[in-house]
């Protein structure tokens, strides 16, 4: 028995090694994984979507989606900068073109996707965050502080006080504590609870504290909860060479 465990741990370590080594390729390497298996086979059913309609602008928007969700992130770009050239207006809404590009290290394309997508969204937070991450990685966070772009008012929780938060009025902590300490079901939902995780981990690493900055995506990514942002969280520990990511 011993020396079947110690076989499956050496096996599962050099897997996940190798993952390591190969950050750009692994993430959807696990066969036993049920959520990136799902994600690769509508991957492959986006594939065939388009070679039956390759004018179809949401075929190529999806197939971005898909690939930035399996870390895929400079096919990703190519698919939404394919949409753009099939339908040059559809480029305003292509918010996830704008967090691919952050992820690509191309802060300054990114705040502009993200400038743009304000004008068809001007109450959207998250919007506003990944502004400030792009300008932030390019001018310092005081910077971004004073180009951070306001809402009339974001109605998702909580969302308001994630924009507190950027505009250093308040405490992470404070964020966090609306949605573990509240007795509302909505304010503590899952889904408000990933974005608070979300949110807060991504503003400690503009501190260069990558410790509480990988804490909280991996809270993130442990709500039940599903959609593109939850797995945000996935893809930026992934990137960042996370072992939890994998598992």
């Amino acid at each position: 028995m011993f020396s079947h465990l110690a076989a499956i741990k050496t096996v599962v370590f050099l897997t996940l090694f190798g993952c390591l080594i190969q950050k750009t390729t692994c993430l959807a390497d696990e066969p036993n994984d049920a959520y990136f298996a799902n994600l690769q086979k509508q991957l492959e059913e986006a594939d065939d979507a388009i070679k039956n309609n390759p004018e179809s602008v949401n075929a190529w928007i999806h197939r971005g989606e898909l690939h930035f969700q399996l870390a895929k992130i400079a096919e990703s770009i190519s698919d939404f900068d394919r949409a753009i050239e099939l339908r040059p207006a559809v480029a305003p809404q292509l918010w996830q073109r704008g967090i691919a590009l952050y992820y690509a290290e191309k802060y300054a394309e990114g705040q502009e996707q993200f400038e743009l997508h304000q004008q068809v969204n001007p109450d959207d937070v998250e919007n506003s965050v990944w502004h400030f991450l792009c300008v932030a990685k390019q001018f310092g966070t005081e910077e971004a502080k004073k180009r951070l772009i306001s809402t009339r008012g974001d109605s998702r929780w909580p969302m308001m006080k994630i924009l507190q938060m950027y505009r250093g009025e308040l405490e992470p902590k404070s964020v966090l504590d609306s949605v573990t300490q509240s007795t509302d079901a909505r304010k503590s939902s899952p889904t408000a609870r990933m974005y608070a995780y979300l949110y807060v981990g991504l503003y400690f690493r503009t501190l260069d504290n990558e410790r509480e900055a990988r804490a909280n995506l991996r809270l993130a990514d442990a709500q039940e909860t599903d959609g593109f942002m939850k797995n945000v969280s996935k893809v930026d520990l992934h990137l960042a060479n996370d072992a939890k990511s994998l598992r």
